[in-house]
C-alpha cells in the first residue's frame, strides 16, 4: 500500500474509533481506553503494520486517540480528540 493509501486508511479508523468511543461512553459514562477498543489489526490490518493506537483519557470526560508511528522518520503521528480537532505531525516529507 502506499503512503498516502495508509494514511488516508489510519484517518479513516481513527473516525471508526470516534464512533466506538461515542458508544461507549453512552453505555458506561466515561470513555474506552485503548484495551477496551478493538485492535488495529482487526480494524485495519494496513494501518496496525505502521502504527500503534493509545488512547489518551483526561478526567472521564475528554480523549485523544493517538495513532503512533511505529517508525516515525516514515510516518507522521496522527489523532483526533473529543472535540474532533485532528492533528498530524512528523514524518513524510513533502518534497
Amino acid at each position: 500500500m502506499q503512503t498516502d493509501a495508509v494514511i488516508n486508511e489510519a484517518r479513516l479508523t481513527l473516525d471508526r474509533l470516534v464512533i466506538l468511543q461515542l458508544r461507549f461512553f453512552q453505555q458506561h459514562k466515561r470513555y474506552a481506553k485503548a484495551s477496551e477498543l478493538p485492535p488495529l489489526q482487526v480494524l485495519a490490518p494496513e494501518v496496525a503494520t505502521q502504527y500503534r493506537l493509545t488512547a489518551v483519557i483526561n478526567g472521564g470526560a475528554a480523549y485523544r486517540l493517538e495513532l503512533l508511528p511505529l517508525d516515525p522518520t516514515a510516518w507522521p503521528a496522527l489523532s483526533v480528540d473529543h472535540t474532533g480537532r485532528r492533528s498530524r505531525t512528523g514524518a513524510v516529507s513533502d518534497a
